[in-house]
């Protein structure tokens, strides 16, 4: 009989064994599946904000493209202008001056 309870026993602690065996193992494929589903959330998290971030690149290039357009614009109306008002001043002043070589120096 004591030999029946020895064996059984060292079947119960074999079989306790077995178990902490059993769940290391299930621990561990546990953590390799977290492990792996961690890599994965972080690679499109990664995905995810280099587009975010391309996009708005893409958006700035497009505002300075658009603002660059909107100074050419403006500067050519402003020439445009410039060019219009000192044509006008161009023949006063060319007036302005003979009068004051007419003045000066007679007819």
């Amino acid at each position: 009989m004591a030999k029946s309870t020895l064996q059984m026993i060292q079947a119960i602690e074999d079989r306790a064994a077995q178990l902490e065996k059993d769940y290391q193992a299930q621990i561990t494929t546990l953590e390799e599946k977290q492990e792996e589903q961690l890599k994965q959330e972080t690679e499109q998290m990664q995905l995810d904000y280099q587009e975010s971030l391309q996009a708005f690149k893409q958006q700035l290039e497009e505002e300075l493209t658009s603002a660059q357009n909107d100074l050419k614009e403006a500067q050519t109306a402003y020439n445009a202008k410039t060019n219009d008002a000192m044509t006008g001043m161009r023949e006063e002043l060319i007036e302005n001056i003979v009068k004051e070589v007419v003045n000066k120096y007679g007819n």
